[in-house]
């Protein structure tokens, strides 16, 4: 349960740093401040914490299959990631409550204001040093690209794709990096985009240039995988199912609490009110989340009948 509690207490100590800095400087100031100060910290506690000990857990678990450890240990990046970015952001938006100081995290006049600069600073910190270091990445792989072709003595660039060549390439082991990263824009994307809108299109941007890239990366400098046949989409597919049900349910009391669109074209809905339809829409969510459920373990139980072995 540590790695769970650190991904959460992280988000509680970057919320009251965000407290005491939103009452010593001007609101934007501040705010920018404390979000990209909340980024350093969830990049120190779930990249080097929670994910070192993930894969100690996955490995406890002893999968007999690759297949099967990776796809478990994709879900903990996922959960880790989901936890430590989202949990700051609903606390905000549903308490509000100070932590250990006196004063509340959000002291904009709208909670909106304050949802958005935080999410945006934090997104924002982590898709530009993301930036830079892929940059990095592409010129060390572009420098590889070209000290392999003037060592193979290829005129034109192109890769040799004989056994030799192949079995003395190394093996591509950026998988779980890239879908960590791919899980954390996914969050941003996809449930938090009415406080932070610029995430799907730098996310857009930054997958195709990623996927541009990695096929470079594939066809010249590493071992080319032998392509396995997967029934169903695997951990994405269930990925963004759990990803619709989370941003229902986070968008649900984001809209009836936080917004002012409730306030001018519903003036006389009550806060009682707001309560009930918040309660009502949650529990549809929550019959959606047990139908999803219900549906892939039908899936998963199709898909292990129809399986031979040869």
């Amino acid at each position: 349960c540590s790695p769970w509690v650190g991904a959460g207490g992280a988000g509680l100590g970057a919320l009251d740093f965000r407290a005491r800095i939103m009452n010593m400087e001007p609101p934007l100031y501040g705010g920018i401040l404390s979000g990209v100060f909340t980024a350093v910290v969830l990049f120190l506690v779930v990249r080097l914490v929670c994910f070192h000990w993930s894969r100690v857990m996955t490995l406890w678990e002893n999968w007999p299959t690759r297949s099967g450890y990776n796809s478990a240990l994709a879900v903990k990046f996922f959960t880790f990631d989901t936890i430590a970015h989202l949990f700051p952001i609903l606390f905000m938006a549903l308490l509000n409550w100070p932590i250990m100081s006196r004063f509340a995290p959000s002291n904009e006049p709208s909670i909106v204001d304050a949802l958005t600069i935080q999410a945006s600073s934090v997104f924002l910190t982590w898709y530009l040093c993301y930036a830079g270091m892929w940059f990095v990445t592409q010129y060390r792989w572009q420098s590889r690209a070209q000290e392999i072709a003037e060592r193979t003595g290829s005129e034109d660039g192109r890769p040799d794709f004989n056994h030799e060549e192949q079995a003395a390439r190394p093996v591509y082991r950026n998988t779980q990096d890239s879908r960590a990263w791919v899980n954390l824009q996914t969050l941003y994307a996809l449930v938090l985009a009415p406080v932070c809108p610029l995430a799907p299109v730098l996310f857009y941007l930054w997958l195709m240039n990623r996927l541009h890239w990695e096929k470079i990366a594939m066809i010249y400098l590493y071992r080319r995988p032998h392509p396995q046949a997967a029934p169903g989409g695997g951990f994405w597919a269930e990925t963004f199912q759990i990803l619709t049900v989370v941003s229902l349910a986070t968008q649900i009391p984001l809209i009836l609490f936080c917004t002012n669109g409730l306030d001018f074209w519903f003036p006389s809905l009550t806060l009682e009110e707001r309560w009930g339809m918040f309660a009502t829409l949650e529990i549809l969510v929550a019959g959606l989340a047990s139908f999803l459920i219900a549906r892939g373990l039908r899936f998963r139980e199709e898909s292990s009948k129809e399986i031979t072995y040869v």
